[in-house]
This record gives C-alpha cells, structure tokens and sequence, in this order.
C-alpha cells in the first residue's frame, strides 16, 4: 500500500494548520457532507480511517463556509478518505469530484454558469474554479472554436496531483451538462516557479475541447 500522505509536506516551514495557503470552509463542509450522504458510516468511517488527533480534530470541527482555513491538510485527508471507502486515490477524486461538480452546478453556481452553452460554461468556469482559495491565479485563450488553454500559476506542489483531478472532472462534468460531446481534458508537463514557505509552486496548464 502507497505511503499516506504527512500531515505537513516535506520542506514546508510551518505547522500543520498554519500555511500561509487558504480555502473557503465550504470545501471542507462538502468534504463532509459527501461522506454522510455517500460511505456508509459517514463521519465516523473517516474518523476510524485517521490515526492523527490533529487531523480528526481538523476535519471534524463545524466549518463556516465563507470562512478561511488551512488548505494544506488536504493532501493528508484525501489519502485517508480514499483508504476510508476502499478506492484508489485517483478512483476516489473522480467520483468525489463528479458528485460535488453535479451539486454545485444544480445548486449554488447555477445562476452563475447559467448553462446555455459549452461556450458560455467556458467563459465563467476558469475563474470558478480558483475562487474558493486565495493563492492561484488563472488565465485562459481561445485555442479553437471549441478550444481552450486554461493556464493555473501559484499551486503549491503537495497539491498539484489533487487539483488536476478535480479541475479536469469539473470541467469535464460542467460542460457535459451544458451539452458537449466529446470532452477532452489533458495537463501538459507543470512548470516550476518560486519557493513560497518552503514549498514550490507550479504553474499547470489544463487544454479542454469538446465537440
């Protein structure tokens, strides 16, 4: 079995909770919710799956939504959630991601994506996607008619291999109910940029077509 995740990454000069790197609680609640409505046990089957207090006591607090909070344990909770339901990392991030990417867009983004159209959809959903956290910034350029280069910078490292799934299948499930066939999402190679806090941060860039 893979090594879990650490609480804090390897390099990073502060203590777990404490990085300088934020997300809105409401991704955290989702975190939460998902698991008491999805995994049999809910909460407590992830609790059981976290041998760390800090990190049990992290994710079982009450989150407000617009609040925010450390982004950097989830590397360590996404671990032990894929270990608490039985899947791969990666199996787990694809459901997961589905499933909130389905919520939101039928519930509290609806007015926002307004899903008329994969172009229409393309035109807002870069910027929804970074909104919940206050580090990366985003860019985006028509490659084609029905063609786009999403590019992210400041993404610390550790989370890097998360938010390519959850990027892509977001995208991906957004324009699929906006109507696209035939949606292709794929990452070139990262590349490196400065240390921040003793992490590296990377710029990933995301192409989405659909026909």
């Amino acid at each position: 079995m893979a090594e879990l995740a650490p609480l804090v990454p390897s390099g990073a000069r502060f203590e777990f909770g404490q990085s300088p790197f934020h997300v809105k609680g409401v991704l955290y609640r989702n975190t939460q919710g998902y698991l008491r409505a999805e995994v049999d046990g809910g909460m407590d089957t992830l609790l059981a799956a976290i041998e760390e207090p800090a990190l049990r006591e992290f994710i079982s607090q009450p989150f407000l939504p617009s609040s925010k909070y450390d982004v950097m344990p989830v590397p360590a909770l996404i671990d032990r959630e894929a270990k608490a339901t039985g899947q791969s990392l990666e199996a787990y991030l694809e459901s997961r991601t589905a499933w909130q990417a389905r919520h939101d867009i039928h519930g509290i983004y609806r007015m926002l994506l307004k899903l008329t159209s994969p172009e229409r959809v393309m035109s807002r959903l870069p910027r929804l996607l970074v909104q919940l956290f206050d580090f990366p910034e985003v860019t985006f350029d028509a490659t084609g008619e029905r063609a786009r280069l999403l590019e992210f910078s400041r993404i610390p490292q550790p989370l890097e291999a998360w938010l390519r799934v959850g990027f892509r299948v977001y995208a991906q499930t957004a324009l699929e109910l906006a109507g696209a066939r035939q949606v292709v999402s794929d990452f070139e190679r990262s590349e490196d940029g400065p240390l921040e806090m003793g992490l590296r941060l990377r710029t990933m860039r995301m192409h989405v077509s659909w026909s």
